[in-house]
């Protein structure tokens, strides 16, 4: 009978064991970021004019979303404030997502939780936690991640945004993302789109965890018909088109491969609800304090080169460059190509007047514009291509000044109501001066030690040569 019980025991606890086991494999945090809340939709308009009116109160400020492969319904995110405030846990909602196409062979399936952050205070740092089973914390916990919430509202600081183009599992994207995570900046805008099936984000998670991401969905989401960016980057309107405030800017996300392919009466409601928010952002007293109006999609209106977008006629979406123009947006941002290109002012397909900063135009190129009369266009599409071996930049538009194919981001830097700067990052000229910083303070390091042991041999010289003396003088002294 003892050897019975303990034989019944052995099997208790390995079942046991491989109970909590399965429970860490299915409910361990994977993919952890923070979506832009919709607190930044509504703050600075009529209805909301500051972030402290009733309106705005009980809107999330930012989301946190992970997913797990199983359903782990008791998941929470424990949130701490730098000011040394009472952690908090909270439950998650989640919600089953599940994918499979037999003609691509795509298959995917797993758990998606969010949090909406309600009333974190703005500008402060804080930290949270994911945690797929709060009755097995210690094994189910992912990385802590620092943040903070951008301000909404302008003021003299300069506002910074990370562009990233579209991932669709490329072994660069970790390296970029690496890069642009060391980028001070109060939002991130991925243009284009993610592949829902790459494990290449998977590790570098905390990229996108420690500042809001603001998401314009392109090609990679169109398998999945925008299930995946609809879950992990919940907005308004499926995130097909919506805007938010952040410091001087007003970003207006608008997908046009949605929009040219979508249903007449859809076409309408976004040119409609286009018209109002841009209408709303043109009025002189607000745009006196916030002046700077942004478009965002994740396909390029202009680019240069043979890729299918590029190749797209102006005409296909004149009626919504109209409302653009009429309405002084001041630039359109998009992914979709895999390369970074910039233009002048463009109008229904042509150069439209502008000025040159005097001093900053070369044969090459123009570095600085001022007074365009019609919208500048910038492409960043090429932050984790993973089927393009060597990159080609593409021959140029006649609209078009500047392009680079090699890997890597650009920064949007809203300096001051009338100076506004875009600036890209080529990650491998990144690492090229990194290592170049590397060799130099190896080089530095070892002159140093070649100096200190040249000194130090001098002291060694001087001081036996000395005592020898010393001894030969006590000795004739004797």
């Amino acid at each position: 009978m003892k050897f019975s019980g303990i034989v019944k025991t052995v099997v208790f606890l390995v079942v046991f064991a491989k109970g909590i086991t399965a429970q860490e494999d299915v409910c361990k945090p994977k993919f952890a970021h923070l979506a832009l809340g919709s607190f930044y939709s509504h703050v600075g308009t009529a209805e909301c004019p500051t972030a402290e009116t009733p309106a705005c109160v009980g809107l999330a400020r930012a989301t946190v979303v992970f997913e797990t492969s199983g359903e782990c319904p008791n998941s929470v995110v424990k949130l701490v404030d730098s000011k040394g405030g009472q952690p908090k846990s909270l439950a998650t909602e989640r919600k089953h997502f599940k994918f499979k196409d037999e003609v691509l062979e795509l298959e995917y399936e797993s758990y998606v939780h969010t949090v909406a952050l309600k009333d974190v205070p703005i500008d402060v740092a804080h930290t949270f936690t994911v945690i797929g089973a709060s009755d097995n914390e210690a094994e189910t916990s992912g990385a802590a991640q620092n943040f903070s919430i951008p301000k909404p509202l302008p003021d003299d600081t300069i506002t910074e945004v990370v562009l990233l183009g579209r991932f669709d599992g490329g072994a660069q994207s970790k390296d970029i993302l690496f890069h642009a995570k060391s980028q001070p900046a109060s939002a991130t805008l991925i243009l284009g789109g993610i592949n829902p099936l790459s494990e290449t984000l998977r590790p570098s998670e905390s990229a996108l965890s420690h500042r809001p991401v603001l998401y314009a969905s392109g090609s990679e989401d169109e398998p999945t018909n925008y299930a995946f960016s609809k879950r992990r980057f919940p907005s308004a309107h499926d995130g097909h088109y919506f805007s938010a405030n952040i410091g001087k800017g007003h970003f207006v996300v608008f997908s046009l491969r949605h929009y040219l392919t979508a249903s007449e009466d859809t076409r309408k409601t976004m040119l409609e609800w286009l018209k109002k928010d841009l209408a709303e952002a043109d009025v002189a007293t607000v745009r006196a304090t916030r002046p700077w109006i942004i478009l965002v999609s994740g396909d390029p209106f202009y680019c240069s080169g043979d890729a299918i977008p590029c190749q797209r006629p102006s005409e296909s979406f004149n009626d919504v460059e109209q409302v653009l123009s009429q309405h002084g947006v001041d630039i359109v941002l998009a992914g979709g190509v895999p390369h970074y290109e910039r233009t002048v002012s463009v109008f229904e397909g042509h150069v439209a007047p502008f000025d040159v900063v005097p001093g900053h135009e070369t044969d090459d190129t123009i570095d600085q514009i001022a007074n365009p009369t019609a919208p500048i266009y910038v492409v960043v599409g090429n932050s984790g291509i993973e089927d393009i071996k060597e990159p080609t930049t593409p021959p140029l538009d006649d609209y078009s000044i500047f392009a680079e194919a090699e890997p890597g981001y650009a920064v949007l830097s809203l300096e001051s109501t009338t100076h506004l700067k875009v600036s890209f990052r080529n990650v491998k000229n990144e690492e090229k001066d990194a290592e170049k910083s590397w060799q130099k303070s190896l080089f530095l390091f070892v002159l140093f030690l070649l100096i200190v042991i040249a000194i130090a041999g001098a002291f060694a010289f001087w001081y036996f040569r000395r005592r020898d003396l010393l001894r030969k003088k006590e000795y004739f002294l004797y």
